[in-house]
Parts: C-alpha cells; structure tokens; sequence
C-alpha cells in the first residue's frame, strides 16, 4: 500500500502569483478600473435623478395643498353671504386629472455591466410611446377594438427580403475572435489567436522572463521568439489551457517548455513532488525534449529537477528517480502508467501542467486509452496545454476531454510546408516499379550522401537498403521499431555527430525530432496522407533554412500528388534520373544481391544466438534469486506488476514497448489504418 503523501503548496497559477505583472494583466486591470469608474458615474448619475424626481413630486403636492386651502377659505366667504346667486348651468362634473407620473429616466447610452439585468422589451416600448404623436390615441382606441389589428400588443417583426440578404457582402475577418461550436464533436475555444501580440522582431526580453532563462536562451543564440512562442508564453504563464497548432520547426518545443519553467522558478517552499508531466509519443522525441530542457535549466541551479520516463531504458533507475519527486517528469504513455500502477511512492495527484506534445501522433498512434487513464489520475485542476503540427477530428475530440475553455492558437491550421523547402519528385511508370531501389541508390550515391534521410515504408526494406547502400560504400545508418533503444539513441547520435551521411528511417523519425543541418529528405514512396508527407518533409528547411524533398511517385500516388502540388506555396519540380544510370545500378543491385542474402543470414544467425543466450541468462538469475530466498511463490510475489488493460485487451506493457513507435498493434480503439513502417 503506497504511503500518501503531504499535499505540498500549490504553484502560482497566474502571473500576479508570481509576483510579475504581464502586458495583459495590466490592460486588464486597466479596463477594469474604467469600468469601475463608469459604473461610479452611473450610480451618481441615477442618484441625483431620483432626488430630481422626488424634489418634483414635492413641489407639487405643496402646490395641490395650497390650492385646496384657498378653495375652503373662498367656500367660507360665500357662506357668510346671506344671498346665494343660483346658476342653472352649474355642473360638479370636474376635469380628470392626470395621473401623476415619475420622471422617466432616459436609456443609457450603453449596455450595462454583466450580471445587471435590463429590461430592454421595456426601454424600447417606452421610446415607441415618447415617439407617438399625441392625435393618435383614437387611432390606437380603435385599432384595439379590432382583432385584425395588432397594435394592442408587440407586432412580430415582418420577413427579411432574401434578395435583400443576398445583396449584403459578407467577408471572413482576419482579426482574432470568438468562434462557436459546429457540434458535438468540435469542441468550445475560449478565445482563438491566429498572432501573437508581441510586434514583429522582438526579442525574449518581451516575455519578461527570467535571467536565468535568458541567459539560457542567450548560449544557445536564440534570439528572437517564434510566432508560436510569441503567443504561448503569455498565456501559459497566465494558467489558461491552449490547443496550439503550428507548422513543424516552429519551436512548439520551446514553446511550452519555457513558461512550465518560468513558473517552476517561483514554486512555493515544500516537500518535492511532480507538478509537470510532458508526454510524447516516441521515445526518441521524449529524450529529445528531455535535452533541450536541460539546457533550458543550465542556469538554474537545482531549483527545477527534472527526470525521463521513456521505453526501452533501465526501469528500476528511472523509479529510483521518481521517487525522489522530480519538478518536470518528460514521459511516453505506456512507461508512465507502468510506473503510476506499479513504482512506490510515485502518483499523478499533484500535477499541475500535463503538456501533450504531437498530439495528433498520441491518437494515430492508438493511446487513447492510455491518455484518459493518465488524464484521470492527474489533479482535476491542472493546466493542459496542447500542441500539434496537423489539426484532426480525433485532435479535436482529445481537446474536448482533456482541456477546459483552451484559448486556440492557430498559427497554421492547414497542413502546408514552408517557404524553404524545394520539392521535387521522380515519376515512376506502372512497370517500372522495381527500378525504386535502383533510383535510390543512384540518387544517394551519386548527389546527396551528405545530411539525408531517407524514409521507407517498411522496417525489413529499411533494413534492407543499409546493407545494400553498405554495401555500393555509402556510409549510412538505420531507425526504426525493430531496433532496442541504445541502438536507437545511437544511430541518432551518429547521425547528429555526422559520422555517417545518410539515415534510413521509417516513420518513427517523422514527428518532433529536431536533427540539425538536414538538407536533403528522400521519400522511397509516398505515405497514405498528406498529413504523414507534411511530417516526413518537415525535417529538414527548419528554423528558417533552406531544404530539398525528392519522392518517388507511382501512378497509385498519384492523387496524393495531385494534393501536394495544390497546396504548395512554391512551384514544384519533376526531377528524371537517366534512364541509362537507372539500368547501370540495377544490374549493380543485381550483381550484389547474393551478397545482401548472406549479409541478412548471417544476421539472423547472430540474433538467435543472442536471444538464447539472454533467455539463459534470466531463467539462471531467476534460479538463483529463488535458491537465496527459500521461496518461489515469494519471489514470482515481488516480481508480478501490475498492468493496465485497454478495451481491446492490450496492456501498458505493450503500449510502454510500443511507445513511440507507428503501427505497433491496436491499443485501446484503432482509429484509422494500421501504419506502413516500423511497427
């Protein structure tokens, strides 16, 4: 049973917490002491109306008592007369009086505040009646009599001409605004920006960050924010959740990662516990994120702690570190609930900003499940901020469960690429789809060896082309699911390092990761989506450099060319490989295929090898931790854990070793197609 532990004090949910007044708290209070002031005048005004009107209605009972008290005194007189003159035509009928009415108080020139109520059927009856003219109360008399008139009561309105509807312009406005709902499945945004406040070319110190941060910032020469760090910052710091959607290579990075610890740098005295939970959905990109906040931190002592929590990485020393409370914890879904259902001394309860990074990834990727489990064990107050490169309908649905009034950050809402990025692609005819490998080869050996990634739809054919691009003496190296974790980390590392020129990676590498000095991106075939191109062709012209994209079309990819050519904001180019170099590197290929046989055999051979070997060790490690204990049933006791089962029977175990990977099997609801690569 798992002790529970001191609920610690809160962080500061909003810049005035935190001792820092921002651009717009201060308009805000601004506007609210205009308010004020206009509600003061109001209530003055309405004051000396009434005192008005009071003074009035005195005045004229003093003039009616005055009236009366001559009348009686003139009564008297002719009393004391002895003769009375008797006139015939003497009536006691008197005019009517008026009745008496109060001063009307004329309508305000405004609306009023929220939450006073008003009575506007009323003010606009009451100015219908100022405006009548007084000859027509026999009109009015008479229309009352007749039922075929309306007049007695509130006349609907008449029917809007619809040619006159048609006539009117309507224009889409560019300025932010609020937008409603279109149904139950979108979700309701508070407020939608689509720039940020701060005016073009402002540097960090417009944020009013931190010397730390800025002094961070300054090392890793960044100078000016991105768009979407513009706008984010702010209202992050302010405690509101945001759905932001961004281009990839904006900085959605840094974009979070900056006010999550701006806040951590003024967290109130307590015992350390984990108040932020960043959750990616590739291990590669939750190290990635993992980096960059450590140098975000470099500056700022020990007052933030952070820790990772990813698959395929030592399991008892990442709950080592859990326990001892990080500040930020940067985690993949399935490792994270692995360690909330099993690590000791290790909850959810007191998060107060859950980061969900490539979002739309978190639900192509079949974690629904995992992501309502985790967002059930989080405090029901925290701050959920929401970013991705691409906004889907499943994007959309996890909004609604998760965030509560986001403010909607739409910086590109549309899956396009960026300005600097030169696309060209290579037409395949329908019998010439085995020339692919051959004009791969030709284009990696001959032009781009340097800085390029190549993606293939498969993890076996993205095997296959190492050892054949090995092979032709092209330094290369491999990504993908099949791969354990330090193979991973190392193939990147490699390639950061550039010690081999050229990756081959599947779709793993297509989301999040920030690999420096891309310049060339080869697509073996095209993906089934836009959205999967946008992500693929998005790792290189990052940060405002320039990048080239080649894809190998076939006439089944032809629609989807059609769509990339369409949306692309530059002119594309159809590149052709000589027909003669294609034939002079497929009977390369063909020549080196024996070789490429044995290479993978003798490959399989040491794989086998190594698993029985492994499966040796741990049955003699579990033999000798039974003999030392005395008891087997005590130790299958301490090693069962407990996992945690989605609707379609899969468990955490799963999802932790799938984490990050694309089409790793149906967790929870499969929304879509099973992915191509790298399962």
């Amino acid at each position: 049973m798992k002790p529970k532990p001191v609920q610690p004090p809160r962080l500061a949910s909003s810049a005035s917490e935190l001792g820092v007044k921002r651009p717009a708290e201060k308009r805000r209070e601004a506007k609210q002491k205009k308010k004020q002031q206009k509600a003061n005048a109001k209530k003055q005004l309405k004051e000396k109306r009434q005192q008005q009107s009071a003074d009035v209605s005195m005045r004229d009972h003093s003039v009616l008592d005055n009236s009366r008290h001559s009348n009686r005194e003139s009564a008297d007189e002719d009393d004391d007369d002895d003769e009375v003159a008797l006139n015939p035509d003497f009536k006691f009928d008197l005019p009517a009086a008026k009745p008496h009415q109060p001063l009307s108080q004329p309508p305000e020139p405004k609306l009023r505040a929220h939450g006073e109520k008003t009575n506007v059927d009323a003010l606009i009856q009451r100015r219908l009646l100022r405006q009548k003219p007084a000859d027509a109360d026999a009109d009015l008399e008479a229309a009352a009599d007749d039922p075929a008139s309306g007049s007695a009561a509130p006349q609907a309105e008449a029917p809007i001409d619809p040619d006159l509807v048609d006539a009117d312009e309507v224009k889409p406005k560019a300025k932010k605004g609020r937008k409603q709902a279109a149904g139950p499945a979108t979700p309701g945004f508070a407020d939608e920006i689509d720039r940020p406040d701060l005016p073009a070319g402002s540097s960090f110190l417009a944020l009013n960050l931190s010397r730390p941060l800025l002094r961070a910032l300054a090392e890793l020469s960044w100078s000016r924010p991105t768009p979407i760090q513009a706008a984010c910052v702010p209202i992050a710091l302010a405690g509101r959740d945001i759905c932001a959607c961004a281009r990839t290579g904006s900085g959605k990075t840094a974009a979070f990662l900056l006010p999550v610890i701006e806040r951590l740098l003024y967290k109130p005295a307590g015992p350390p516990v984990t108040r932020v939970l960043v959750l990616s959905p590739t291990r590669e990109l939750a190290v990635q994120i993992h980096s960059v906040a450590e140098q975000l931190l470099r500056y700022c002592g020990r007052r933030v702690s952070l820790s990772l929590s990813a698959g395929g990485l030592d399991l008892r020393g990442q709950e080592a570190a859990l326990r001892q409370g990080p500040d930020i914890v940067v985690a993949t879904p399935g490792r994270l609930i692995d360690h909330a259902h099993n690590a000791p001394s290790f909850h959810l309860r007191n998060i107060e900003i859950l980061v969900l990074d490539e979002a739309d990834k978190l639900i192509d990727e079949f974690f629904i499940e995992q992501i309502k489990e985790i967002v059930r064990l989080c405090s029901p107050t925290r701050q959920v901020l929401l970013f991705s490169a691409t906004m889907t309908d499943d994007v959309r649905e996890l909004s609604a469960m998760a965030l509560r009034n986001p403010v909607k950050l739409f910086l590109s809402d549309k899956a396009d690429v960026t300005l600097r990025l030169q696309q060209e692609f290579v037409r395949i005819r329908e019998q010439r789809e085995s020339d692919r490998e051959a004009i791969v080869a030709a284009l990696v050996q001959r032009s781009f060896n340097e800085r390029c990634i190549v993606f293939c739809p498969t993890r076996r054919l993205c095997h296959r082309m190492h050892v054949l691009l090995g092979l032709l003496g092209v330094s290369c190296a491999e990504l993908h699911s099949s791969l354990s974790q330090a193979q991973r980390l190392e193939a990147l590392e490699r390639f950061h390092k550039a010690e081999v020129g050229v990756l081959l990676a599947t779709d793993l590498v297509s989301r999040g990761l920030d690999i420096q000095g891309v310049r060339t991106v080869i697509n073996y075939s095209l993906p089934d989506t836009l959205k999967v191109y946008t992500h693929r062709v998005g790792r290189t012209a990052r940060a405002g450099k320039q990048g080239l994209a080649i894809s190998l079309a076939g006439e089944a990819e032809r629609p989807l060319l059609k769509q990339i050519v369409r949306k692309a904001p530059i002119p594309v180019k159809l590149r052709t490989v000589p027909k003669s170099t294609v034939a002079a590197y497929r009977e390369r290929i063909a020549a080196l295929e024996p070789d490429v046989s044995a290479v993978m055999q003798e490959e399989r051979l040491e794989s086998a090898q190594r698993a029985a070997e492994q499966s040796l060790n741990r049955v003699q490690k579990r033999l000798e931790a039974a003999g030392s204990s005395g008891s087997r049933s005590q130790q299958q006791q301490q090693l069962q854990r407990n996992w945690f089962r989605a609707r379609g029977g899969c468990n955490s175990a799963t999802a932790g070793a799938a984490s990050g990977v694309l089409g790793a099997g149906k967790l929870g609801k499969a929304k879509g197609k099973k992915a191509k690569g790298s399962a």
